[in-house]
């Protein structure tokens, strides 16, 4: 990415693994597709996985999104969606939090961790 970041180091990020060491000392910085879904997480994949809504931004290189999670990230961007596009240029992407939506924030993980999320 060229030029500044528009994420701030308080803020909280998801972001795909090649743009990581880019936004490594912000607040928390997760690897893609992580809160919002389990991919690689400690022993059991569900255990302690953080609420996807204290995510601010997203940082991500669509060529590192996976077949499987490109519906999510339209959900992410869709009109009245959660997260708003400041920076999509090359391949990358760059959006801020402005709302919550269950179909992004509660749903992908309710899905990948049906027993975590019933009690």
């Amino acid at each position: 990415m060229a030029g500044p970041t528009p994420i701030g180091r308080r803020c909280r990020s998801a972001t795909t693994y090649s743009l990581l060491p880019h936004l490594s000392h912000r607040r928390a910085i997760y690897d893609w597709p992580n809160p919002f879904v389990p991919n690689v997480w400690a022993h059991r994949n569900c255990d302690n996985l953080p609420d996807p809504t204290t995510i601010d931004y997203l940082a991500i290189d669509r060529t590192q999104v996976g077949a499987a999670q490109k519906s999510l990230v339209a959900d992410m961007l869709a009109a009245g969606g959660p997260f708003a596009t400041v920076f999509d240029r090359d391949g990358v992407l760059v959006a801020r939090r402005v709302g919550t939506d269950v179909k992004v924030d509660v749903q992908p993980q309710r899905r990948a961790c049906p027993s975590a999320t019933s009690s």
